[in-house]
């Protein structure tokens, strides 16, 4: 399971209780990784032009991937055009 921090603020109200959250997923024998802001603070600007990603990156868009079943991420850019395009 993995968790991203909603500020790139370290220990925000919104990371503390994700830490929550995934704690009590570990209890039930989840294995979790937290996003939070700390690290978030450390990536990048996301520019898609630029196609090189650090290893931060990479290592956010693996597990993301992994927990979500996903392929390709350009799989989930379509699917949100789509669904914002009402077709």
């Amino acid at each position: 399971m993995v968790g991203i921090g909603g500020t790139t603020r370290a220990a925000s109200s919104t990371e503390r209780a994700l830490r929550l959250a995934l704690r009590g997923a570990e209890a039930e024998g989840a294995r979790t990784r937290l996003f939070g802001g700390t690290f978030l603070h450390s990536l990048p600007h996301y520019a898609p032009e630029h196609g090189e990603r650090t290893e931060a990156q990479l290592e956010l868009i693996d597990k993301a991937r992994a927990e979500a079943k996903i392929e390709r991420m350009d799989q989930v850019n379509l699917a949100d055009k789509k669904e914002q395009s009402g077709k």
